[in-house]
């Protein structure tokens, strides 16, 4: 059975409404939601860094959605872009990791993440082209999830790696449900990630579905 990664990413305005898409992602069945941790450092760059910061998960914030979570029977957990996000989230329990495409070879996290003991989900489109490949080699916790890094991505070079058996996921940036509608019955793919929104005034609206998208397809 598919199971499925809520990545609410960036697309919420405030705690409450990060809240109400934790409930939204237990109504659909999501196995797992996920949010992201990062600093002003990582977002110096981004065209949208006054709204990305004041969205801003800290250590006190992540606990905020990791108990409700837990409250309710939805699993939350995060991509970690600075190491402390690593720490806070061993703090407080959090059972699973997401590596971003772009820190597939960040050795300062893998050095932190290593040390961890839960399951780690890894984006990339060559799994030997990460820090992370002895690592699932040797203690069998790396979920492989293939990535198009770019936002929104095409529907073709998905196609083309759905069957790879090197992977065992998917990251979806592509624009509309027919991915998630093609990978549903595929019993290659355990994990598909994608992009959820409550509408379409978000920060990742063009490669994020609506929850009532995806539940129709499920």
């Amino acid at each position: 059975m598919l199971k499925i990664i809520a990545e609410i990413g960036c697309n919420f305005s405030n705690l409450n409404e990060a809240k109400k898409m934790i409930n939204k992602s237990k109504e659909i069945g999501a196995f797992l939601c996920k949010f992201q941790i990062y600093n002003n450092e990582i977002i110096k760059n981004n065209p949208d860094q006054e709204f990305l910061k004041s969205i801003m998960i800290d250590k006190e914030k992540a606990k905020i959605l990791f108990e409700y979570g837990k409250k309710i029977g939805q699993e939350v957990f995060f991509t970690c872009m600075i190491p402390e996000g690593i720490e806070w989230c061993e703090g407080i329990g959090v059972k699973y990791y997401k590596v971003r495409f772009f820190d597939r070879n960040n050795l300062i996290l893998y050095r932190k993440i290593k040390k961890t003991k839960v399951p780690i989900f890894v984006s990339c489109n060559n799994p030997n082209d990460t820090i992370y490949s002895n690592m699932a080699q040797y203690q069998k916790r790396v979920n492989f999830l293939y990535c198009v890094p770019q936002y929104p991505a095409p529907l073709k070079p998905y196609i083309s790696y759905i069957d790879d058996k090197k992977f065992t996921g998917i990251s979806d940036h592509t624009r509309n449900i027919e991915l998630l509608r093609i990978a549903k019955d595929n019993k290659n793919i355990e994990w598909f990630e994608i992009h959820v929104k409550l509408d379409n005034y978000c920060i990742e609206n063009l490669w994020s579905k609506t929850f009532e998208e995806v539940k129709e397809v499920l």
